[in-house]
């Protein structure tokens, strides 16, 4: 205890220094721990009606749920988050990260101590501690920046804690190309990298030095061919195991949601885009695993019923509620877009009928659609009642006196315009 004491006095600057640095990668954890996450639930809360929940339950869970009472199916829908994804998920991550910054960073503050009482001006840091120095700044900086976007998942943590761990091995690894002077730029540069991208530079070495084919370019996700989805997004829906649009269209938006940290209702847009375009999008032969580099006015009829409102599954499902509408002037409207969406895509008119009532009576289209445009649960005092979903009190779309499908509600499809902004 003696020898421990003597110890911790002696470094006592470096162990400062290096609470500092491990304090500033931990305070946008804790913080998101705090009020990120609670934001999160209350943002998918506010998102689904009582009705979507009730849905959600019984399709994606096989739940009971139309016998249980609105409060049962609040508490089941919470607990089920709070199961998957509470913050009893982030514990051991951030601790892991945080014993892995302190050592590093007591590594660097050493470092940095010693140039601080060098008086040789063209002292410089080592190559580990450079590595490190490098790390940190790539993992901190990351962890500020998802934090801010309300983007963070335990496995991001996790990811930022082995970046910490490995900094010294690929910073060696890297340096070992160049001359001894930049070594330790080089390592520190490399730190700021993010792990995939090393990983992918080091297979491309190594197959250059060792005369290598190994692996085969990527092709891209497929999802990137809806509207509103980018490069970046798509490789957020690819991390949680989704890289085509037949997985999209049949996928649990929820899930979905939660492990890309993406809005949930960008991501039921999205969904209802891949829904619509299984019926109505690329040739099978269009969409092997090479990818087709044609334009996607080419491969998708969605492109061509767009300009119509009709951008995906929800608004298809809006126009088949307006053909059985008892009102004659929204059904004679209704049956001139469909006669139109029929010329657009070259289709007979019975044909794409048949097409869209295959869309309108898929589960996942209602589900969808209860989520977006149904009743809102209002709380009282007693329980809970419905109101309509619709501004003002007004009816859901499609019905008589509501929007019809020729205008998508709340927004254009896919770009999460559906009462927030789009996904960060």
């Amino acid at each position: 205890m003696c020898n421990l004491w003597h110890w911790i006095v002696g470094n006592g600057n470096k162990l400062v220094f290096d609470l500092i640095l491990t304090g500033l990668l931990a305070y946008p954890l804790f913080h998101y721990m705090i009020l990120g996450w609670k934001r999160r639930v209350e943002e998918l809360e506010d998102s689904l009606s009582l009705q979507a929940k009730r849905t959600y339950l019984k399709l994606f869970r096989h739940l009971p749920a139309d016998s249980w009472t609105d409060k049962r199916v609040e508490d089941e829908f919470y607990q089920l988050y709070r199961w998957a994804y509470g913050r009893k998920w982030f514990i051991a991550p951030i601790a892991f990260a945080v014993v892995i910054a302190l050592i590093t960073n007591f590594v660097v503050a050493e470092d940095l101590i010693r140039l601080a009482k060098a008086t040789d001006l063209k002292t410089g840091l080592l190559t580990a501690p450079a590595a490190m120095a490098g790390a940190y700044t790539f993992v901190t900086y990351d962890f500020f920046a998802r934090v801010q976007r309300r983007c963070l998942l335990a496995a991001d943590i996790l990811r930022g804690g082995l970046r910490l761990a490995i900094a010294i091995p690929m910073g060696f690894a890297f340096a070992a190309l160049f001359k001894d002077e930049v070594g330790p730029f080089i390592a520190f540069a490399v730190g700021v990298f993010p792990l995939g991208d090393l990983l992918a530079m080091l297979r491309q070495i190594a197959n250059e030095k060792l005369n290598l084919k190994i692996g085969q370019a990527r092709t891209g996700s497929r999802v990137v061919q809806l509207l509103g989805v980018d490069p970046n997004t798509a490789d957020r829906i690819e991390d949680a195991d989704i890289s085509t649009i037949p997985q999209l269209s049949t996928c649990d938006p929820v899930d979905l949601a939660m492990r890309a940290c993406l809005q949930f209702r960008f991501v039921a847009n999205m969904c209802s885009q891949a829904l619509a375009w299984i019926y109505l999008g690329a040739k099978p032969d269009e969409d092997s695993s090479a990818g087709a580099k044609a334009d996607d006015d080419r491969i998708s009829k969605l492109n061509e019923l767009r300009p119509l409102g009709l951008a995906g599954a929800l608004e298809i499902k809006d126009l088949m509620r307006d053909l059985a509408s008892p009102d004659p002037a929204t059904g004679a409207k209704a049956k001139a877009v469909l006669d139109a969406a029929a010329a657009a895509v070259k289709l007979p008119v019975d044909g794409l009928r048949h097409t869209f009532e295959e869309i309108d009576s898929a589960p996942h289209a209602k589900f969808l659609y209860d989520a977006l445009f149904g009743p809102q649960t209002v709380a009282g005092s007693s329980g809970s009642s419905t109101a309509p979903s619709a501004p003002g009190g007004a009816s859901p779309p499609g019905s008589p006196g509501g929007p019809t499908s020729t205008g998508s509600p709340g927004g254009p499809i896919g770009d999460g315009s559906h009462g927030g902004p789009t996904a960060p």
